[in-house]
């Protein structure tokens, strides 16, 4: 924050360095100019494109934990178990953010609209043990009772969608600074679907979990343009936003047995229902770069621009999931109670959802 504040005011002293004195521009040919001016886009509407490569982040993507099992029947077996907790870890995939600008000259302020879609094709990890003191499964089935898996692994696919309209002005500082600066409404949609496997011997569980949030809501926005050489501008855009909605979220357990097969019990499904649960989320989104702008004509603009972006949602994703379960005893003919999933405890678990990476982006402005 502090360093953000310095670039404004180093920003601004070279801007009101470069004024000539009232005196000077009185002795010379030139108009007078006002220091601070308002000054909309040079053309009528502007067309952008930007593609995005972005990795998508949550706090939610640990998918079990791997340690040293209970057995009292070895000698020297350990009692004190430590744990190792493996995570999605997603990769860079595409996106993209298309956008409109209408300009008005006579009132000096702007109107623009634009799209952003993310969606990931999946990312995937996986984890597996084969010594015998060893064993893994999900945080609600690691103990000394607990079924011992061998294997285990992770999915996550993200599907995000955010229109923002904002309305604002552009404020001229000087020769080589401008502010836009702007409000408007934004509104976003995002589904994360995890799935989980676990196996061991005859025995297989997989956990769905599908959350989505749907919101709008007002925001503030900022860009700082700096001209470092002719069309040539350091710019960094910043957008804060307050969305409210509505969660849903849905778990689902499965788990396969040779010996539910055998007593016509098979598959074991259980799920975890939440509906219309209302909430807000904060948004800020980010983004640094360099741009090269050109005029081939009057009222005609090309513009290049390539940085880094960062979007963040805080408290986006909201899921109630399985803490603990507790074995049943043996029912009828079922022998196994373990092949099941018996809640004892569940949790509440907020997740925020980031974005981030480089992205370049085409507008043309007529």
């Amino acid at each position: 924050m502090r360093l953000s504040f310095l670039f404004l005011v180093l920003f601004l002293g070279k801007a009101l360095a470069v004024q000539k004195p009232v005196s000077q521009v009185e002795n010379s040919n030139e108009k007078p100019c006002s220091l601070i001016t308002l000054t909309p886009p040079d053309c009528y509407v502007a067309l952008n494109f930007s593609a995005l490569i972005m990795q998508p982040l949550a706090n939610n993507l640990n998918y079990g934990a791997q340690a040293t099992f209970f057995d009292y029947g070895i000698t020297g077996s350990a009692l004190s178990p430590s744990w190792t907790v493996p995570s999605i870890s997603p990769d860079l995939q595409f996106g993209f953010d298309l956008g409109l600008m209408g300009v008005f000259p006579m009132a000096k302020s702007f109107l623009s609209v634009d799209w952003e879609r993310f969606h990931t094709s999946g990312d995937s990890s996986s984890f597996n043990v084969a010594e015998d003191s060893f064993m893994v499964g999900p945080f609600y089935e690691v103990g000394p009772d607990a079924f011992f898996f061998k294997d285990m692994s992770g999915d996550v696919v993200f599907h995000f969608d955010e229109v923002n309209a904002d309305y604002g002005s552009r404020v001229q500082f000087g020769k080589y600074f401008a502010l836009n600066l702007s409000a408007g409404a934004g509104f976003f949609r995002l589904v994360q679907d995890l799935t989980f496997h676990y196996s061991g011997g005859d025995v297989a569980r997989r956990d769905y979990t599908s959350s989505e949030f749907i919101g709008g809501g007002p925001q503030l926005g900022c860009c700082l343009d700096y001209e470092i050489v002719k069309c040539f501008k350091f710019t960094w855009k910043g957008l804060a936003s307050i969305f409210a909605g509505v969660f849903t979220t849905n778990t689902e357990y499965r788990t396969t047995s040779t010996q539910l097969i055998s007593e016509s019990h098979n598959p074991n499904n259980q799920s975890t229902t939440v509906y219309n649960k209302n909430g807000i989320v904060p948004g800020f989104d980010n983004r640094i770069g360099f741009l090269y702008e050109c005029r081939p004509r009057k009222h005609t603009l090309v513009m290049i621009e390539a940085g880094y972006r960062v979007q963040t949602y805080i408290n986006a994703i909201r899921t109630i999931v399985l803490a603990s379960e507790v074995a049943l005893p043996p029912v009828g003919s079922l022998h196994n109670a373990t092949t099941g999933v018996y809640a004892r405890t569940f949790d509440y678990v907020n997740s925020d959802f980031s974005l981030m990476g480089p992205y370049i982006s085409l507008n043309l402005g007529f």
